[in-house]
């Protein structure tokens, strides 16, 4: 990691431990560092969990609408038909009502808003597919992953794609405890020779996310 995110993780190791006197909350917008990484006008971005498109908003924001693609994943029907809504049929941007897993398969779904996740005591079933299905042909070149603790399974199910396009990522990190240090290993692997950053956008360690920029 460089040396921002070393000092975050070991704020977030002290946090765990109890010490919340040197919580930093960044003051920037989340998934779009400004200091980390620039937007082009040629992104194709892929949004793992675009919930009701909040995030998707703020990218166009980000790139003042200049894009050439948004794949965006979201298998809660609420939020689905919410996102729907605000994307209004911009014909760049492709909705797919999936999870993202290791390997397609059925799976239990636990609706909730921001907090919709795959769980075995779900009340619904959604469909998972493998981002290296489903990004046949396409060329991403920035990837965002909030899955509630799905992110593990959906880096294996893209890793070819990530592997041989390097796009930039951003992986929240704060879902499950090894989180915190097992994702930033498995994009090491995944991207060697990049950049990794950490930044927590809540107090109390919650919404950390890390960054990957290949060089």
């Amino acid at each position: 990691m460089d040396e921002a995110g070393r000092e975050e993780f070991d704020r977030q190791m002290r946090l765990r431990m109890g010490d919340v006197s040197e919580q930093i909350i960044d003051p920037g917008v989340q998934y779009f560092p400004k200091d980390l990484f620039q937007l082009t006008r040629n992104e194709v971005f892929i949004d793992c969990g675009a919930y009701d498109g909040d995030t998707i908003a703020e990218f166009r924001r980000a790139t003042s609408d200049h894009f050439y693609q948004i794949v965006a994943f979201e298998p809660d029907p609420e939020n689905f038909a919410a996102l729907k809504s605000t994307v209004n049929g911009d014909s760049r941007i492709d909705l797919q009502p999936y999870a993202t897993d290791s390997r397609r398969k059925s799976v239990r779904f636990a609706v909730g808003g921001t907090s919709a996740r795959i769980s075995s005591a779900g009340t619904c079933e959604v469909q998972a597919i493998t981002l290296d299905e489903a990004l046949d042909g396409i060329a991403p070149t920035y990837m965002k992953f909030d899955i509630e603790g799905s992110e593990p399974d959906a880096l294996e199910g893209g890793r070819e794609t990530i592997a041989r396009h390097r796009p930039k990522m951003a992986v929240c990190v704060y879902h499950a405890p090894d989180h915190l240090w097992s994702l930033p290993l498995r994009l090491n692997e995944l991207l060697p020779e990049s950049r990794l950053s950490l930044r927590t956008y809540c107090a109390d360690g919650f919404d950390c996310v890390c960054y990957c920029i290949p060089h």
